[in-house]
């Protein structure tokens, strides 16, 4: 099945700029894996690290593609409650994400509601969908009859084999705990060819809560900048 969005979207020369990309050397203040630069873009807390719990992971039967593929081939997603309403999504890859000719895209049931959202027949209940193409990104949402409504702000990085997609969404709250469903899907754009498919899988995450959310600072550093969208730029 094709995707949703074209490499060649107008938003994509809005957004050419939007992953930021770690340095090796970058400073990890708290030792949860996150470069203290990219938790600032991302909107983390730098000085306290991240619990990410695994909510999906490739078969242990699955085998990686041979070539520049390795890049794009999905093998874990692991999901974190960083304050209110704010989540951090990490996609793992079997090596470093390929960026370049990449399509990534992560489709998200946030009220666990097949019935509202999206009517595409496979899609049926995506309430958003983030999306990470080319080193583009966009956010993109559904009403719950499925007409465009407005995206949740997110901010993408990319650490080697990790992208990170950190968004203020609402889940749904049942019985003291967060429910979702997420299907991530990771192709190469031209030709295009998809790699990785999850399906759809079920989410279970802490309950959010009332505690205040960190400031999102596009430099990742101390400077300040206005950021009205908070879409990390």
């Amino acid at each position: 099945m094709k995707s949703l969005f074209s490499r060649r979207a107008p938003v994509l020369v809005l957004c050419a700029l939007a992953a930021w990309v770690a340095s090796a050397a970058a400073a990890d203040s708290d030792g949860d894996g996150l470069p203290d630069a990219l938790e600032h873009r991302l909107g983390t807390d730098p000085q306290r690290a991240e619990a990410a719990r695994e909510v999906w992971s490739a078969p242990a039967a699955a085998t990686a593609p041979a070539g520049a593929a390795v890049g794009r081939d999905l093998r874990r997603v692991t999901l974190a409650h960083v304050a209110a309403d704010r989540w951090l999504w990490i996609l793992e890859f079997a090596d470093d994400y390929e960026t370049a000719n990449s399509n990534l895209l992560l489709y998200i049931d946030a009220n666990n509601n097949p019935q509202r959202g999206q009517r595409h027949p496979e899609l049926q209940g995506t309430d958003f969908v983030l999306w990470f193409s080319d080193g583009g990104r966009w956010c993109h949402a559904y009403t719950a009859t499925g007409e465009g409504s407005r995206p949740a702000p997110t901010r993408f990085g990319v650490d080697g084999r990790r992208v990170y997609l950190c968004t203020d969404m609402t889940l749904a709250q049942v019985d003291g705990a967060s429910q979702a469903r997420a299907w991530a899907r990771s192709e190469q754009l031209e030709p295009r060819q998809e790699v990785a498919s999850t399906g759809w899988f079920a989410v279970t995450a802490p309950a959010q809560d009332q505690s205040r959310k960190p400031e999102v600072n596009p430099f990742g550093g101390t400077a300040q900048a206005n950021d009205e969208d908070g879409d990390g730029l």
